[in-house]
C-alpha cells in the first residue's frame, strides 16, 4: 500500500505523474501530502486563466527545462485542471514562470483564491474590464525582474493606474496597450523598468512635456530604460521628437544612446535604444 511506502519511494512515484494526479493521491492520502506534494519543488509550471461569460478555465502546463519558458504560449490548447480539485492544488507551492489571463468577466472568488496564491515572474493579461485587471494585479505577487504584459480589449479611457509598484521598482520588461493616466505614465519613465513598449491610440496633454524631458534625459543617459518604445495615432508625437532632435529629423544619436522616429499607416512610434 502506498501508505506503507518511504517518502523517497513516494517521490519516486509522483515523478511520474501529472499535477492533477498528484493533488488526488494527496487528496486520499492526506496524511503523506507533504511527501507527495515534495515533488511539485522540482517542477515548472505555467497556467492560462480564462475567464469569460460562457466558461471558466485553468490550463496548465509543465515546462521540462529553461528552453521552454515562453514555448507554451503558442500552444491553442493545453491540458485543464479540473475545477473539482482546484482547492485541493497547493498554487503556493507552485513554481509558476508563466501566467496568461484573459478576462471577460467578472472575476469569481474560487478563481481570486487561486491568484492570491500565486508568485509568478511573467504575465500576460488581456482585459475588458478595468477595475478586473486591476483586482488581478493586486492579487499576484510579482518576483524581483518580473515581465508584465497588457492588452487593453475595450479601449475604454483610463480613469485609475494598473501598473503595480514592484514593476516600478525592479521589473524587467513591461508591454502595455491601453490607455494610460498622465501620474501613471511619469511614474513610469521614472521607473527602474529596463525595457518598456507602451501604445496608445491618443496622448493627453500632460504627456508633452514629460516625453520631452524624456528623450533629453534619455539622451544624456540618466534614465533606468535600455529600451522604451511608445506607438500612438496622435500626430504630436512627431512634434515632440522633431522639438528635440530638429525639424524633419528621424534619427538623433549621443553616445550608445539612440531615439529614432517613424510613422507609417497612421501609426507613429518613438524608439529609444542602446546601441551597442
Amino acid at each position: 500500500m502506498v501508505e506503507n511506502l518511504n517518502r523517497d519511494v513516494i517521490f519516486d512515484i509522483c515523478k511520474f505523474m501529472d499535477l492533477p494526479s498528484i493533488v488526488s493521491l494527496a487528496a486520499v492520502l492526506p496524511q503523506r501530502s507533504a511527501d507527495i506534494f515534495r515533488v511539485l519543488k522540482k517542477r515548472v509550471y505555467s497556467l492560462r486563466v480564462e475567464i469569460v461569460p460562457q466558461h471558466i478555465s485553468v490550463e496548465y502546463y509543465e515546462m521540462k527545462n529553461e528552453t521552454e519558458k515562453d514555448k507554451y504560449w503558442i500552444f491553442e490548447k493545453l491540458p485543464v485542471l479540473p475545477k473539482a480539485i482546484w482547492r485541493d492544488i497547493p498554487f503556493a507551492m507552485l513554481h509558476t514562470e508563466c501566467l496568461e489571463i484573459t478576462q471577460g468577466a467578472q472575476i469569481p472568488e474560487e478563481v481570486e483564491r487561486i491568484l492570491h496564491e500565486l508568485v509568478i515572474h511573467s504575465m500576460s493579461l488581456q482585459f475588458v474590464c478595468r477595475l478586473e485587471a486591476k483586482k488581478v494585479l493586486e492579487l499576484v505577487t510579482f518576483t524581483s525582474g518580473a515581465r508584465l504584459s497588457m492588452f487593453e480589449l475595450s479601449k475604454s479611457i483610463a480613469s485609475e493606474s494598473l501598473i503595480p509598484q514592484r514593476l516600478f521598482d525592479d521589473g524587467d520588461e513591461l508591454v502595455f496597450v491601453a490607455d494610460m493616466l498622465s501620474d501613471e505614465f511619469s511614474r513610469l519613465l521614472n521607473s527602474a523598468v529596463r525595457y518598456v513598449f507602451i501604445t496608445c491610440e491618443r496622448l493627453r496633454p500632460e504627456f508633452t512635456s514629460l516625453l520631452k524631458e524624456y528623450i533629453e534625459r534619455f539622451l544624456r543617459d540618466e534614465v533606468k530604460q535600455l529600451t522604451f518604445s511608445l506607438r500612438t495615432m496622435s500626430r504630436s508625437l512627431r512634434d515632440i521628437f522633431e522639438n528635440v532632435a530638429g525639424r524633419g529629423e528621424v534619427l538623433v544619436r549621443i553616445g550608445s544612446k539612440q531615439i529614432e522616429f517613424s510613422y507609417d499607416r497612421g501609426t507613429s512610434e518613438l524608439f529609444c535604444s542602446t546601441v551597442e
